[in-house]
């Protein structure tokens, strides 16, 4: 029977605490230095969210980029301006070939985002933007639509993105031209 130590202060940490340390320390300061960030906070602009047109066949696009800007903007009730937008699938072109068959696919998305005053009077509008994501073609039916849903909402959250960049941080007083 060994005699029971107490542990040192400077006694190495065992390998599970100190993966799970590295691993927690990676995430509290790894999406610090991206380039991304959330726009929340006191220098963000004050909307109310307004619907999302969904014209995709899908029709669950509209979610993924309402989720999006709402981890982007600050949500305000009231007067605020409103922020709406429409979401649109386009069709899957093929990207690469393997044997004289499609073995990729390009997914195009494109997010379009509007900011209107309490009134409905337009104040500023993101034009659209799009973007693409490649998908696989799977060895089944059922793998190649999951891995052709998978692209549309990575490119409806990029698409998302960029538009959410040209968000003016306080809206337009006056309707731009």
């Amino acid at each position: 029977m060994r005699p029971r130590t107490s542990a040192r202060a400077d006694a190495p940490l065992p390998a599970p605490r100190r993966t799970v340390l590295l691993a927690a320390l990676l995430a509290a300061t790894g999406p610090a230095g991206c380039g991304y960030g959330f726009v929340r906070g006191d220098d963000a602009a004050a909307v109310r969210l307004g619907a999302i047109d969904d014209l995709s066949a899908e029709g669950d696009l509209g979610v993924v980029v309402r989720r999006r800007v709402r981890l982007a903007v600050r949500v305000a009730a009231g007067a605020a301006p409103v922020l709406t937008g429409t979401v649109r699938a386009l069709d899957d072109t093929p990207a690469a070939f393997q044997s004289g068959f499609a073995a990729m696919y390009e997914q195009p998305v494109e997010v379009e985002l509007r900011l209107a005053d309490a009134a409905g009077r337009p104040l500023w509008t993101s034009g659209p933007h799009r973007r693409r994501a490649l998908f696989a073609r799977g060895s089944t039916p059922l793998e190649t639509e999951s891995a052709r849903r998978a692209a549309l909402s990575e490119a409806a959250r990029a698409a998302t993105d960029d538009a959410l960049a040209a968000l003016p941080h306080s809206p337009p007083k006056e309707p731009t031209p």
